[in-house]
């Protein structure tokens, strides 16, 4: 089964539409980004598990690097998809070069595990697939 595969994009469809629902950062964003957290129903705020979830920085970049890899081997141009998601990070990072573990669902904010590696390899990984790191 590859990235273009139509139950791949069923499943990226869902996953989208869930976090869009779930979090309010995503409601009021006016690119076409989705922040992607762990699942809808997380509680672990990044402090405990007593909250609700939060998109995580290495999720969202997840999804612009599914869409850097699609584009490779479809047809379609997801171009500015790519494009909303690393501007999504580099909005919600601290813009000094930090990422927290996460960013909080309503307001933006980082929070939990400051300067987690994972935040940092992911958007790395992501550049160097979708071509941008030279």
């Amino acid at each position: 089964m590859g990235f273009n595969d139509s139950r791949v994009k069923k499943y990226i469809d869902a996953l989208t539409n869930s976090f869009k629902m779930a979090y309010s950062i995503n409601h009021d964003n006016n690119t076409k980004a989705v922040a992607i957290g762990r699942y809808p129903e997380d509680r672990y705020d990044g402090y405990g598990t007593n909250g609700t979830g939060n998109p995580w920085f290495l999720a969202t970049m997840g999804l612009g690097e599914y869409y850097c890899i699609a584009q490779k081997t479809s047809k379609r141009n997801y171009s500015e998809l790519v494009e909303s998601q690393f501007q999504m990070v580099i909005y919600h990072s601290d813009r000094t070069g930090h990422l927290s573990e996460q960013f909080n669902r309503n307001n933006g904010i980082m929070q939990g595990a400051r300067d987690l590696t994972w935040s940092y390899s992911s958007f790395l990984t992501a550049m160097m697939r979708c071509d941008l790191a030279k």
